[in-house]
């Protein structure tokens, strides 16, 4: 037998619903650009910290805002994930071609943790030369980046510990091209897109502050009316 009093379901039932609602707000993915997937074995090198980085330019049709980077797909000389260890997501405004040029509007190092990486088992068969394992990096933005239509963008990501100190960008071969900065070859345009995909929903949904504010007030009110019922 149930003892729990009638109060005591509205509450759970409406606990759940309000968040139920709210996290639903942001759990659709929605791609706002996306290029690949890998096709072939070609490479724009490896790229560190200290002397090597690779820029991608990009551009969305429509006002729209960054939450989260998905199928990011990086070659390593490792099977373990882990070991792909910590780097920087960055984005510029300004010409990817020139370097010098661009303004960083966007900056996050992420640790072990703060992402995904998993093997990229769409993959399978497609060889690489030089390192031994495809991964599909993913993560979210730690804050939303709001992005302005037919502007021009360009993201780079680069290691500071482990593996990806010396990463390998997949290349899908389609028309385009992306700039390598490596060991003072200031502009090595190399043929080829980017494996990667943005999209304005998290990967880890938040209920949103509406809702939040909603369960809130309502939470107040059930408890005043258990109060004057008592």
């Amino acid at each position: 037998m149930d003892n729990r009093q009638p109060g005591q379901f509205k509450l759970r039932a409406l606990s759940a619903l309000l968040f139920t609602v709210g996290v639903a707000g942001h759990a659709q993915a929605v791609p706002i650009f996306t290029q690949g997937p890998q096709v072939g074995s070609q490479f724009s090198g490896q790229f560190s910290s200290g002397n090597s980085r690779v820029y991608d330019n990009f551009t969305v049709s429509a006002n729209d805002v960054l939450r989260s980077v998905r199928n990011w797909q990086v070659g390593t000389s490792t099977a373990n994930a882990s070991n792909i260890g910590n780097f920087t997501f960055e984005v510029f405004t300004g010409n990817f071609a020139s370097v010098a040029s661009l303004t960083s509007i966007y900056s996050q190092t992420l640790s072990v943790g703060d992402y995904t990486a998993v093997v990229d088992t769409g993959l399978t068969g497609v060889t690489n030369p030089t390192t031994g394992t495809f991964f599909k990096v993913e993560f979210d933005l730690s804050s939303a980046l709001a992005l302005t239509a037919n502007t021009n963008y360009v993201f780079s990501m680069y290691g500071t510990s482990g593996v990806l100190g010396q990463i390998r960008w997949a290349n899908n071969g389609t028309a385009g091209q992306y700039n390598r900065v490596a060991n003072g070859v200031t502009n090595q345009l190399i043929t080829g897109n980017t494996p990667i995909t943005f999209d304005n929903a998290r990967l880890v949904p938040v209920p949103a502050p509406s809702s939040l504010a909603l369960l809130g007030l309502s939470l107040v009110g059930l408890a005043c009316k258990r109060r004057k019922a008592a």
